[in-house]
C-alpha cells in the first residue's frame, strides 16, 4: 500500500511567466522530501502549462491539474479535493519558500499537535523591477490553545499574522471535515482572510513560529492586489463582516476587545476602501465617493457603539488610524482621504527618488 505524503503543497498557476521556475525550485530544494506539490494550471496561455508538465515529468512528487480559468479560489479548491497529505501548505506562483519551511513547520505541527502553524513572512513591494518597500511580519513563538485562540484573534489580525494562507501549515482534516473551502465568489483579493476567519473557529491548537520562511512579492502591474478593481470595494466590506462573524463564532467579546476591533475595522472597513477610491483607475466622482463612505457608516454588522469611541482608544496602536477614525467619525472626508493616503504618497515619492 502506497504511503501518503505528510504535506501537500498547493500552488495555483496562471500566466506566471519568468517567476514560476523560482517558485517551484524553492519548494523542490527543501530538505524535507515527504511531500507532494500540486500545480493547478488555471488556463495559462503563456507557456506556464507546459512548464508545469515539464516539472511533473522530472519529479513524481509533482501532480498537475489543467483546467479552464476559474480563479485562484477555484484552483485551490481543486487541489484540496485531491490532496493526499496530512497537512496542507500553500504557495503563490511568483513567491518563494526559504530553506527549512516544510521541515520546521511540520516538526512544530507534530510536536504541538497543532491544527494550524503560522510562520514569519517578508513582503517585497516591487515597481518596475525595483524594490520600493519591504514589510516583515512581527511574529513570536507561542502555542495558543482553546480560549487563548479567541483571546488573541483580533491581535493576530492586527499584526497581519492570520491575513493569508501561504504562511501556514494547516491540518487537512480541519479543512475537509469542517467543509471549509475557499469562497469562489472572491474575484479581487480577500479570499485568504475570509478562509482563515472561517476555519479558525475549528482549531484547537494554533502554533506560532518566529522564524521567517516565506517571501511574498507584490509586483505592480502583475499582482491583483496592486490594481484598482471596483469589485474590491464590496469585497472589503464583506471581509469586515466576515472578520466580525469570525470573532463572534469564537466567542470574542467585541466590546471588551474594542481597542483591537476598532483598529481592525478602521483598516479594513475605512482606510482600505479610501485608499482604493483614490487610485487612478477609479472613475467615481467626489460626490459618489462621499456617498459610499456614508453607506459604510450604516453597516449592519457594526456594533452600535463603534462610532462612539474616542480616537485615543487606538492612538497607542496607530496615530494615523486614530486620526482616520476621528475624521471619518465626524464626516470630515476630505482630510480623511489625505490621511489614509499618506502611505501611498510616501511610496510614490520613494519610487521617483529610486528611479533617479
Amino acid at each position: 500500500m502506497e504511503n501518503n505524503p505528510k504535506i501537500s503543497v498547493v500552488m495555483p498557476v496562471y500566466n506566471t511567466g519568468e517567476y514560476l521556475n523560482k517558485a517551484i525550485d524553492s519548494i523542490l530544494n527543501q530538505n524535507f522530501q515527504d511531500y507532494e506539490l500540486i500545480l493547478v494550471d488555471d488556463g495559462s496561455e503563456d507557456g506556464s502549462s507546459e512548464l508545469c508538465d515539464k516539472y511533473a515529468n522530472a519529479d513524481n512528487r509533482i501532480v498537475v491539474i489543467h483546467q479552464k480559468n476559474g480563479g485562484i479560489c477555484n484552483a485551490r479548491n481543486a487541489a484540496l479535493k485531491i490532496a493526499k497529505g496530512d497537512y496542507i501548505a500553500f504557495s503563490d506562483h511568483d513567491d518563494e519558500y526559504l530553506p527549512g519551511l516544510l521541515e520546521e513547520s511540520y516538526r512544530r505541527a507534530i510536536n504541538d499537535d497543532a491544527d494550524i502553524v503560522k510562520f514569519g513572512k517578508k513582503e517585497y513591494i516591487i515597481s518596475d523591477g525595483v524594490v520600493v518597500r519591504t514589510r516583515q511580519t512581527s511574529i513570536y513563538d507561542m502555542v495558543l490553545k482553546d480560549s487563548l485562540i479567541a483571546d488573541n484573534y483580533l491581535q493576530l489580525l492586527n499584526k497581519n499574522i492570520i491575513d493569508c494562507v501561504w504562511d501556514s501549515l494547516i491540518k487537512k482534516d480541519l479543512i475537509i471535515q469542517n467543509n471549509v473551502f475557499f469562497d469562489e465568489s472572491y474575484k479581487a483579493g480577500g479570499e485568504d482572510i475570509d478562509f482563515i476567519t472561517r476555519i479558525f473557529k475549528y482549531a484547537k491548537v494554533v502554533s506560532l513560529m518566529r522564524k521567517t520562511f516565506y517571501l511574498h512579492y507584490i509586483r505592480e502591474g502583475f499582482s491583483t492586489s496592486s490594481k484598482f478593481n471596483p469589485i474590491k470595494l464590496s469585497t472589503l466590506k464583506l471581509l469586515a463582516e466576515r472578520i466580525t462573524e469570525g470573532a463572534k463564532a469564537l466567542g470574542v467579546d467585541l466590546y471588551e476587545k474594542r481597542k483591537e476591533y476598532v483598529y481592525q475595522m478602521t483598516y479594513t472597513l475605512l482606510n482600505a476602501p479610501a485608499t482604493l477610491l483614490t487610485k487612478k483607475g477609479c472613475k467615481m466622482t467626489k460626490k459618489e465617493k462621499y456617498s459610499y463612505l456614508d453607506d459604510l457608516r450604516e453597516s449592519l454588522f457594526l456594533p452600535e457603539w463603534f462610532f462612539k469611541q474616542s480616537p485615543l482608544l487606538i492612538v497607542g496602536l496607530s496615530k494615523r488610524y486614530a486620526m482616520s477614525y476621528f475624521l471619518f467619525k465626524h464626516k470630515l472626508y476630505t482630510p480623511f482621504f489625505l490621511i489614509t493616503n499618506m502611505r501611498s504618497l510616501e511610496l510614490t515619492i520613494k519610487k521617483k527618488i529610486i528611479r533617479k
